[in-house]
């Protein structure tokens, strides 16, 4: 997501939620595995665009090592912004619970 153009100016974020490999057991090579991928970001097209090239990587990836990749989106929703009374009182919270200056 770092080197995506603008990615810092549209808070463009991505994180692994969960990661699960079955049977999840010493020495043995999994037979199945899933995780979860968050992405988020201030502008929608943006992280349309980034979604895309996910799906994309992943199944090219999969396809070089002949494995199978389903790929299944749980949530889709729209940016929006939070509301300036929250922000601030956010800020505010933030610094005074850790005496930041």
């Amino acid at each position: 997501c770092k080197a995506f153009p603008l990615s810092r100016e549209n808070m463009l974020v991505c994180t692994v939620g969960e990661f699960n490999v079955f049977p999840g057991a010493s020495n043995v090579i999994a037979g199945y595995s899933n995780f979860s991928i968050d992405i988020r970001c201030k502008d929608d097209t943006m992280r349309e665009e980034v979604v895309d090239l996910v799906r994309v990587s992943l199944k090219d990836i999969a396809a070089r090592r002949s494995v199978d990749c389903n790929i299944e989106t749980k949530h889709n929703a729209e940016s929006c912004q939070s509301s300036p009374v929250f922000t601030e009182s956010l800020r505010k919270g933030i610094i005074g619970a850790h005496s930041f200056a």
